[in-house]
């Protein structure tokens, strides 16, 4: 099994990105006959136990892990568990999301905020990523988000997507406040091609690499 395909570091991963407490795990009982034990052990996060049954230590923990993902990664999970803060955009806004180069900022943009109106939202990410289908789980209710996945397998295809889908917004005028959220440079390369353009005199485009700086934009 590969890394990313292990609940058990998949869990870590989501508790790192939601500063949740790190997963504990422990064997609770062994039951069944010598020959054939049934384990059953249980994984801590956030207070909360999640149990799971396997044929050794190892497998009861898998299946723990694999318990606790389906409940944390339910979307309904994070709103009955988080403040959700309703924050108003004055300013008619188009936010592109790195998804892969800022995951824990774009889980906390959609876990903990709600936007209600003049906000549009675009993520991207590589359609192998081994975070995608959660990722669109979350995502779900949230209709000013969309998320778009690049099947290409070239390098910085994603950065491409990105950048082309920018530009259109740019041609068709369809925003005049644009926000990159990236940590690539590719960003600042953006950044500074935009603003040398006069024909984007009356675009006001934003590159900001996390949720302070993110949300100290939108609420302006």
């Amino acid at each position: 099994m590969a890394a990313h395909d292990n609940p058990k570091n998949i869990l870590q991963e989501l508790c790192q990105c939601n500063k949740y407490s790190m997963p504990s795990y422990s064997t609770c009982h062994i039951s069944g006959q010598p020959h054939c034990p049934l384990f059953n052990c249980m994984v801590m996060v956030n207070s909360r136990e999640f149990r799971g049954i396997g044929k050794n230590k190892k497998e009861a923990e898998k299946n723990a892990a694999e318990n606790a993902l389906k409940l944390l990664m339910c979307r309904d999970y994070f709103v009955n568990n988080k403040i959700i803060e309703n924050v108003t955009v004055n300013t008619t806004t188009q936010v592109y999301f790195d998804i892969e180069n800022v995951l824990n900022v774009f889980k906390q943009f959609v876990t903990d905020y709600n936007f209600k109106s003049n906000l549009n939202v675009i993520g991207f990410i590589s359609y192998n990523h081994h975070m995608r289908d959660r990722i669109l789980d979350i995502v779900k209710g949230k209709n000013y988000i969309n998320v778009r996945t690049t099947r290409a397998v070239m390098k910085d295809a994603v950065d491409y997507h990105i950048a082309l889908a920018i530009g259109g917004a740019i041609a068709n005028n369809e925003k005049r406040k644009i926000i990159l959220v990236t940590k690539d440079k590719f960003g600042q390369i953006l950044k500074t091609v935009i603003s040398e353009d006069p024909k984007t005199s009356n675009i006001q485009f934003i590159f900001v690499s996390n949720i302070k700086d993110l949300m100290s934009e939108l609420r302006q």
